[in-house]
């Protein structure tokens, strides 16, 4: 009995040294994460010869992918963290960056991806593109993404602006500014955006199945010639004011505008992204059930329906021997 009360006292002890670690090991990770350093000058990656890696920031020279997980990066610098052309930014933890310039400045076309947040301040832009490609493209597909600046959210003069994807609040403080200003701007494929400053494309503007907030100091929306102007799967409401919103069946230069999707939402595919639906998934687990019963049930349905057959066969033999020894008996008699 002692030696079974030892060997129980031994596993007690070794079960809470185990949680002990457990907890412990949880703590130190929640601390190194809370207790993120504050970058307080330029983060470049605008010309990156190799990976790279800092507090909050690791980038990949390949694939050309920058992560960041809880960044912070405060700075009197003209910009916070500049990136380079082709980049994909994933999104992990709560991100802030403020500068006095621009709080981000892409090299060209950058896309922002991820589960995260990005919070960036700025007295001037709060993503900046200079490039006069018209093929560079500043791209939102996921992730929430706040900006508070003074003269403009995202600012791609020459270039294209594509919210598809993600919620987006954009404060900006100037009455001559813009929340969003790209040569080219589209807000579609159920992208969120809420902004108290105008949307321009000065050439193009392309609004649909987007769910848009808009309460600017002139009007909400400012594009180039009307063919190049498109609103499509929208209910749309304008008004003078948020205040003053109703159902329209067009624009016409009002200050405030609430657009809302009007495309049935559909579930993403769990195996293969946003780019498909959840359909086919079913219709992979249909075909793997199909396959398992192909390869596992149709054989053990056949051994089967065989090992049946030999047993009632067997069965059989047995009856016809047991049905023949009475006879037998008879004639050993008859034969005495």
């Amino acid at each position: 009995m002692k030696i079974k009360e030892k060997s129980k006292l031994l596993a007690l002890l070794l079960s809470l040294f185990m949680v002990a670690t457990v907890v412990c090991m949880t703590v130190a990770t929640c601390i190194s994460v809370s207790a993120a350093k504050t970058i307080t000058e330029t983060v470049s990656i605008l010309n990156p010869r190799q990976n790279m890696r800092g507090d909050g920031y690791v980038w990949m020279n390949i694939p050309e992918e920058l992560t960041l997980t809880n960044l912070r990066i405060d700075t009197k610098d003209k910009y916070g963290l500049k990136i380079c052309d082709g980049a994909v930014v994933f999104l992990k933890g709560n991100n802030y960056i403020k500068a006095s310039e621009a709080a981000i400045y892409c090299g060209g076309t950058v896309t922002f991806k991820g589960t995260g947040t990005l919070t960036l301040e700025s007295g001037g832009v709060g993503i900046l593109m200079l490039n006069s490609d018209g093929t560079d493209t500043i791209r939102v597909m996921d992730g929430k993404i706040t900006i508070k600046a003074t003269e403009a959210g995202i600012k791609a003069t020459f270039a294209k602006i594509a919210i598809v994807g993600g919620e987006m609040d954009i404060s900006v403080s100037s009455e001559d500014g813009f929340a969003l200003d790209a040569y080219d701007t589209t807000i579609n494929a159920g992208a969120k955006l809420t902004a108290n400053n105008t949307v321009r494309g000065s050439y193009k503007l392309n609004l649909s199945d987007a769910n848009v907030s808009i309460a600017a100091p002139k009007a909400a929306l400012m594009y180039g010639e009307e063919k190049y102007f498109t609103l499509a799967k929208l209910e749309l409401k304008v008004g003078s004011s948020a205040d003053s919103l109703a159902v329209a069946e067009a624009y016409n230069g009002e200050f405030a505008l609430s657009a809302s999707s009007t495309v049935v939402p559909r579930t993403p595919s769990l195996l293969f992204g946003d780019e498909y639906t959840i359909a086919l998934d079913i219709v992979l687990l249909v075909c793997g059930i199909i396959l398992l019963a192909a390869v596992f049930v149709v054989p053990y349905l056949i051994r089967k329906k065989k090992t049946d057959k030999i047993l009632a066969e067997i069965r059989a033999k047995e009856e016809a021997e047991m049905a023949n020894k009475p006879k037998r008996s008879e004639n050993k008699k008859k034969g005495k």
